[in-house]
């Protein structure tokens, strides 16, 4: 996750410095959080953090970063910071002419859409990459319903799809990098929340529940 912008209109992204075992392992980007004290990584399935890595702390020796494997790491830990992660990512598995399941085993995505990027060769969908389809509904199966047309044939097996929550969606999970957000799952005190979209660069806007709000 990279810091966009904050909520309370400050153009300072503020990053302060945290105490943090010298061996810990921290990349820049992934969301954090206080363990007795000190900065650890945060759980895919976090509810609340201190907020996102500011920089690597790659727990060795670094003779170009001597703070590798430093006491203290800057943390962005402003609770009303804003980040961007790239949009969740998912093939589908099977499809329809209206609806496609994969691996996002989300409800609560009606009102969001999706936007198609990729599609496997000899695939019988005829729309172009790039094209956008509003969700209908959406459940912990997978299965996703958009309001599509028929002309241009079904789904099929392979496509790729970048799906964007609506706004306010707030039971995804981190993702394994711990640096944007997951559909793999739900949980019902997320520390994400969907704030909106910059889909023309294939971005998802965050929030992160912090230990300061």
């Amino acid at each position: 996750m990279n810091p966009s912008f904050d909520l309370s209109g400050s153009q300072v992204r503020q990053a302060r410095e945290y105490p943090i075992e010298p061996e810990t392992v921290i990349q820049s980007g992934q969301a954090v959080v206080l363990t007795g004290g000190r900065v650890a990584a945060a759980t895919a399935a976090a509810t609340v953090t201190l907020g996102v890595a500011a920089e690597n702390h790659l727990g060795i020796p670094d003779a170009f970063n001597p703070r590798s494997n430093g006491k203290t790491i800057r943390v962005y830990d402003s609770p009303t910071q804003i980040h961007v992660s790239r949009a969740p990512e998912y093939a589908a598995v099977s499809g329809n002419t209206g609806s496609f399941t994969c691996a996002a085993k989300s409800a609560g995505l009606a009102n969001g859409f999706v936007k198609l990027v990729d599609k496997e060769a000899g695939s019988v969908n005829k729309d172009p990459l790039g094209a956008i389809y509003d969700i209908i509904s959406s459940d912990n199966t997978g299965e996703i319903t958009i309001n599509r047309g028929t002309e241009n044939g079904k789904i099929d097996t392979g496509d790729i799809f970048e799906i964007y929550p609506p706004a306010g969606f707030a039971s995804g999970m981190l993702n394994p990098r711990l640096s944007g957000l997951s559909l793999d799952g739900s949980t019902a005190n997320s520390a994400l929340t969907v704030m909106g979209h910059v889909s023309d660069l294939g971005l998802v806007e965050l929030k992160l529940k912090s230990i300061f709000a």
